[in-house]
């Protein structure tokens, strides 16, 4: 669970030596940068420095640290890393050590690294190794506090309890404010502030507090307003931005989440640099930027008419049906289904579109059941809308294209259940409302009747959809 490092400082593996003896030597040169690292008599401080940038190298070069690891320097580590006496470089290349550490796989040193204690000297006090990297973001010179930065975020993608580790402290907070401020000058160091961010949040449901999540907003949106932006940075904040317009994460605060929405719809140039990404066709920034545009528009009808109104935006999304990536098409279906889920006038931006229609209907013939399940809530919340505000001459056209397909796939062994009950509520409701369309319904059954089982509640003719005898009663 770990950030790749700089191509400058990426880990490469060391070959194994071809004898005892250079295993030895090793082993020898190891132990004696280890006797160096605590100051005494026979260490002075700049030999301190050496053997903490040895450490530093060590871990970036190899993998894993050698079997002959003593996880006590863990400790030296720390306490250097909170000794402000300790020159800044040193201070750095000691957390540079713990965050390498932290990516180790065959011998897992992430729980081992944040139980650590570091005890003030003259003090019953101690702090252990989360609580130094938080008080180096908040106070530490740049590089340093950097480092810090990509230590948390290791931890932070380690494992759930990790995560949990790091939400409990105020790490996102003061980034966000850095962010928000301008204190990352360079993209190095804003890019790994925003993947810290990112890799605090995803994964379960994060309580993110409202001031944070706006500081957030504001500053992410004006990172990829940056003209210098690469695709990194910008699929990082836009991921992260999707995560701030989750309602999952608003679940101690519900009332908060609409007002959320209104932040991101009104901050300046987000929504149209996000739908620039779209049009972009760079993959690694598409599907977050759908992701993005998707959790805005489950807000409230007038919240998403903000969006979806936009000129060529139902075009845009069609566009993104046709992608190589099974992800954004996916993306992209969704979004269309919310579409549909709208009100009359909303539902109209995709019956309006014969071509829309053909195309999701192709796609239903692709070997991606995911997507087709996306594309058959499409259908389903259209013809639900149908139900409601009857259209006859439309009606009749789509049921032609639409019927026929998601009959078939409610009709398939282990379908979503919660989609063949959606399907069987809206054709039940259309077919009671509008019976003279059974032939349709019925021809694009075939012999699969009944269509479905009937559901744990009581018997009523509207749960039919499909069936012989009985049809009369409709």
């Amino acid at each position: 669970g770990c950030t790749p490092l700089p191509r400058s400082e990426m880990k490469s593996k060391r070959k194994a030596g071809s004898s005892m003896a250079s295993s030895e030597a090793l082993a020898q040169e190891y132990n004696y940068f280890a006797g160096l690292l605590t100051t005494n008599e026979e260490s002075t401080k700049m030999a301190q420095a050496s053997a903490v940038h040895y450490f530093r190298r060590l871990f970036t070069e190899n993998t894993e640290p050698p079997n002959y690891f003593d996880e006590g320097v863990i400790d030296v580590f720390i306490s250097i890393v909170r000794n402000t006496c300790c020159a800044m470089d040193t201070r750095a290349d000691a957390a540079w050590a713990i965050t390498n550490l932290l990516c180790s796989k065959k011998r897992p040193l992430t729980h081992t690294i944040i139980e650590k204690r570091f005890r003030y000297s003259y003090s019953i006090r101690s702090q252990g190794a989360l609580d130094v990297f938080e008080w180096c973001i908040r106070t530490a010179d740049y590089k340093l506090r950097d480092q810090c930065i990509w230590g948390v975020g290791n931890i932070a993608a380690d494992c759930s309890d990790c995560k949990e580790a790091v939400r409990a402290t105020d790490v996102l907070e003061i980034i966000a404010k850095q962010i928000h401020s301008g204190a990352f000058h360079s993209l190095e160091s804003s890019r790994c502030a925003i993947w810290c961010c990112l890799n605090i949040l995803r994964g379960g449901n994060a309580t993110v507090l409202p001031r944070t999540a706006r500081l957030l907003l504001t500053g992410l949106t004006r990172t990829m307003l940056r003209t210098d932006v690469d695709a990194t940075l910008l699929q990082d904040s836009l991921l992260t931005l999707a995560l701030l317009a989750d309602d999952r994460n608003f679940l101690q605060y519900p009332h908060l989440w609409p007002a959320q929405i209104d932040a991101m719809i009104s901050e300046p140039g987000l929504i149209s640099r996000t739908l620039e990404a779209v049009a972009s066709g760079d993959s690694r920034v598409v599907s977050p930027a759908l992701r993005l545009i998707g959790n805005i528009i489950t807000g409230t009808d007038e919240q998403t008419e903000l969006v979806i109104m936009r000129e060529g935006f139902v075009r845009l999304i069609a566009h993104c049906l046709d992608c190589s990536e099974s992800q954004v098409r996916r993306e992209a279906a969704w979004i269309l289904s919310n579409i549909a889920a709208g009100p009359p006038h909303h539902v109209q931006l995709i019956l309006t579109d014969p071509p829309l229609i053909d195309q999701l209907l192709r796609l239903l013939h692709k070997d991606d059941t995911r997507m087709q399940k996306e594309i058959c809530w499409v259908f389903a919340n259209v013809l639900s809308s149908l139900n409601t505000t009857p259209r006859p001459a439309q009606m009749t056209d789509f049921l032609g294209y639409g019927v026929l397909a998601i009959v078939d796939v409610a009709s398939r062994p282990f379908a979503d259940t919660r989609l063949v009950n959606k399907i069987r509520e809206v054709l039940s409701a259309l077919l009671v409302v509008h019976p003279e369309f059974w032939g349709v319904v019925e021809k694009a059954a075939g012999d699969r009747t009944p269509l479905l089982e009937i559901p744990r509640r009581k018997r009523r003719v509207a749960d039919y959809v499909i069936y012989d005898e009985e049809a009369v009663k409709i």
